[in-house]
């Protein structure tokens, strides 16, 4: 089964992004995303990572949404910045893994020097824009 990538020919609701160390301060569209401020209901959520860079990661949170498994894409300021939905967690978790991530819980090696995003989760920005449901950085 392969994954939905999010697209939209609908215009998409405008949400004023988080405050963030990235001081967005336009309008951004975020079509079909949780309502912010966001936990899941899981209180022992499955964190995936992903280290690009020197002092640089991205973060990935498996969730049920509307009863379907929903992949969330998060930045270290706990801001929500993409997200791809799923058929099942089978072919998430797969995705993640063939795409670079970790799950943070059994890497002892990560929790050395990371933390993930902190809850309530709110609606973020990546400066690249949608670099995952895009397809850009995500096969």
């Amino acid at each position: 089964m392969k994954a939905r990538h999010l697209r939209s020919a609908r215009p998409a609701k405008v949400i004023e992004p988080a405050t963030s160390f990235l001081s967005f301060t336009e309008k951004i569209e975020m079509p079909h995303f949780p309502s912010t401020p966001f936990t899941p209901d899981d209180p022992n959520p499955s964190w995936w990572v992903k280290v690009v860079g020197m002092l640089q990661q991205n973060w990935a949170l498996p969730v049920l949404l509307a009863g379907k498994p929903v992949l969330l894409f998060v930045g270290d300021d706990a801001g929500i910045f993409d997200r791809i939905d799923f058929d099942d967690m089978r072919t998430l978790r797969d995705a993640l893994v063939n795409n670079g991530f970790v799950e943070f819980a059994h890497d002892p090696s990560l929790q050395d020097f990371l933390a993930p995003p902190a809850f309530p989760l709110s609606i973020g920005k990546h400066p690249n824009g949608f670099i995952y449901s895009s397809g850009r950085f995500w096969r």
